[in-house]
């Protein structure tokens, strides 16, 4: 059963949809901007406001009861300057960039998208800004049809993080040169994938 989850309503700058991810986004952001995950898995966010239940009442009639009713009254209430998210393929954070134009919306890419990927296929999905690990992904979007605002091939967010600000080499006999191999666990085995 899905909780409700309380937000306080004061402005932010980053809203961080759903907690998914959010140890390793909070490495990258600035130190001066406030923010706010809103939970999204087992939970029903809103805002701790009589606006907040006004607004979600229009836009219910205007979208209907769905995730992106919720998630645009809550951005509108928390009024932020960037919205984003490790959820990358979901179609909320297109309709959201839709629906805020002038909203900074950024999807991370969180796992590998091969040939055997099974995406709503039977939807196109629109995606804001999306960092993915390489141009193999964003052709493999094309070929589906998705339509990609922004793409920046980036590789890796956690490893990226990892060795940015976690990372420490053990120095031995002035030996520096070590390797480290990061896993992301998937019921699918690589060669499996590829071999589809």
């Amino acid at each position: 059963m899905r909780r409700m989850e309380g937000l306080t309503n004061e402005q932010q700058d980053i809203i961080i949809i759903d907690n998914n991810g959010v140890e390793w986004l909070k490495y990258c952001l600035p130190k001066y901007c406030t923010y706010s995950v809103v939970k999204i898995h087992n939970a029903i966010p809103f805002v701790k406001s009589f606006s907040f239940f006004s607004s979600l009442f229009k836009c219910i009639v205007k979208h209907g009861v769905n995730s992106t009713s919720l998630l645009s009254t809550i951005i509108s209430e928390l009024k932020p300057k960037v919205v984003i998210t490790f959820i990358d393929n979901n179609s909320f954070m297109g309709e959201i960039q839709s629906l805020f134009p002038d909203l900074l919306v950024i999807s991370i890419q969180n796992g590998i998208r091969g040939p055997g990927f099974q995406e709503h296929e039977s939807r196109i999905l629109i995606y804001p800004h999306y960092f993915g690990f390489g141009d193999y992904e964003f052709n493999t979007m094309k070929k589906k049809n998705k339509i990609v605002k922004k793409y920046y091939s980036q590789g890796s967010f956690k490893m990226g993080v990892f060795l940015t600000n976690l990372y420490k080499p053990i120095e031995k006999d002035g030996d520096t040169k070590k390797i480290c191999f990061i896993s992301q666990w998937h019921d699918v085995g690589v060669s499996e994938l590829f071999d589809q």
